[in-house]
């Protein structure tokens, strides 16, 4: 299953890079890869293309790696005073702002935000 992670900020360049290297540094089971998506190339340039605002996370559809996902995203947004939005596969938009969310709050957002996809695996 595929969740697109944006940072809501002004320094979104380095903001994805650090993102992206705090997630595979936690280690989440299950959490298959994590990419940044480049923006579109201008006609006649280069290279890979700028860093987008968006990060593409590849995981199993189940609740323990979902959960972990959501936690450390919420240890992310607390941590760095950031807001994180979620994306899942139907296109529906959740946003994790600062503050802490407990087990009940991230099993409450798995469930609803999560629901297709755990349900269809």
């Amino acid at each position: 299953m595929e969740v697109k992670i944006s940072v809501l900020s002004e320094n979104t360049d380095k903001q994805m890079v650090h993102l992206k290297n705090f997630l595979e540094k936690k280690g989440i089971e299950e959490l298959e890869s994590v990419a940044i998506l480049r923006k579109e190339h201008n006609a006649g340039q280069m290279g890979l293309g700028a860093i987008g605002s968006t990060l593409i996370a590849v995981i199993q559809a189940a609740s323990a790696p979902l959960a972990e996902l959501v936690k450390s995203l919420s240890v992310y947004v607390e941590t760095y005073k950031t807001k994180i939005e979620l994306t899942n596969q139907y296109g529906e938009k959740i946003l994790l702002e600062t503050r802490h969310l407990d087990e009940k709050g991230i099993n409450q957002l798995i469930s609803t935000f999560f629901k297709r996809e755990i349900s269809s695996e």
